[in-house]
């Protein structure tokens, strides 16, 4: 492609002497039997977001989405439109007889590339969710196989987080729910900074926002665990809460938590985790983990759940977990979380009975102290 043509009609033709035919200095792009055709699929069994579909539909790019298509010269913008890709301006590629090797990218908005992307930060709109879905694509040596067509594989970059409330009593009011993100990517790798999310809500059918079975529905950059970056915050009985230890994610999933706040205590369940397109907006389907025993650090380390030493839980969660309140509902669920469990802990200095913790150290069995 070491030359462009420009055109008098509606259409251009972008020509090169390695992947174009030259001969012709007019053409319209519907009318070229040469013209480059694009099919873009996505690469996995999981495809689009489409927060407000199901089943297949959430295999399908959506009217007006745009990709962008690069070579060595230059690139272009093409539009879904009526099911399939078509350029968005006055230029579009032809097949030459050399191989040439073409990247693309979704979606095309502001700072993004095949090796960069900065996530939008406000989801609380579908075409925002929509916009956070970023996949790239490589195709090495491309030559035309007869069809016309330069199939685009696009492999998906991101995760999708789902939580779901449960166990807020009575009229209180969960506010301001951010979810917990790396930035993006450069270079084609996760920076080490992170953001917080505003994401999407749903409210079921005779519910209310901020309330149990409201979900909150956010596209990440799925990167290493961070135990001290926040991974949620929101607001409840006006007070602002927040619970650190972003978890290690994988592109092309979906996870979905289940979220509880128990007085001034955040908790999420540990993830119920499936292909993009299998999770759902409309919450209620995550089951938190029962845990055979708990694991105590110190210091909370990956996730902080205390599901294993690598994840163990510090103290102060530990406290939560063993006390008991003037709430009865909050002292039922600790009793049911513990009911029958171990507690390992590692050894370390622990402050577990603080004054008006709610913990009441008793020992049985023993000829003396533990």
């Amino acid at each position: 492609m070491k030359k462009i043509t420009k055109l008098i009609m509606a259409a251009c033709l972008l020509t090169g002497v390695a992947a174009c035919d030259t001969d012709k200095d007019v053409a319209v792009y519907g009318e070229d039997s040469g013209a480059i055709q694009v099919e873009a699929t996505i690469n996995t069994a999981f495809t689009r977001s489409n927060p407000g579909a199901t089943g297949e539909q959430q295999k399908q790019f959506n009217e007006g989405d745009e990709l962008q298509l690069s070579c060595e010269d230059g690139y272009l913008n093409y539009v879904f439109s009526g099911g399939k890709w078509s350029p968005t301006d006055n230029y579009y590629l032809r097949w030459g007889t050399e191989p040439v090797t073409y990247s693309a990218f979704y979606p095309v908005i502001n700072g993004a590339s095949t090796a960069n992307f900065i996530l939008p930060t406000n989801q609380q709109r579908l075409e925002n969710l929509a916009n956070a879905d970023y996949m790239t694509c490589i195709v090495e040596n491309a030559t035309d196989d007869g069809s016309r067509i330069l199939r685009l594989g696009m492999n998906r970059k991101m995760a999708k987080v789902i939580m779901t409330l449960a166990d807020v009593s009575g009229q209180g009011k969960v506010q301001g729910v951010k979810i917990g993100s790396y930035q993006g990517y450069t270079n084609g790798e996760v920076v080490e900074t992170t953001s917080l999310v505003s994401p999407f809500i749903t409210v079921p059918e005779g519910g209310k926002a901020g309330q149990n079975g409201c979900s909150y529905t956010a596209i990440v950059t799925p990167g290493k665990a961070g135990t001290t970056a926040t991974f949620v915050s929101l607001n409840y009985l006006g007070e602002d809460l927040v619970m650190p230890g972003i978890p290690e994610l994988k592109p092309g999933k979906c996870y979905e938590f289940t979220l509880k706040v128990e007085d001034s205590v955040i908790s999420v369940s540990e993830p119920v985790v499936s292909p993009w397109d299998s999770g759902t907006i409309q919450g209620g389907d995550a089951e938190e983990l029962q845990l055979a025993a708990y694991y105590v650090k110190e210091q909370p380390a990956g996730n902080a759940t205390g599901m294993d030493w690598d994840n163990a839980m510090g103290v102060d969660a530990l406290r939560n977990l063993l006390q008991t309140s003037s709430n009865s509902t909050v002292s039922n669920a600790n009793a049911v979380k513990l009911d029958g469990k171990k507690i390992y802990v590692a050894a370390g200095s622990y402050e577990i009975a603080k004054e008006n913790s709610g913990v009441k150290v008793e020992y049985s069995g023993y000829s003396k102290q533990v």
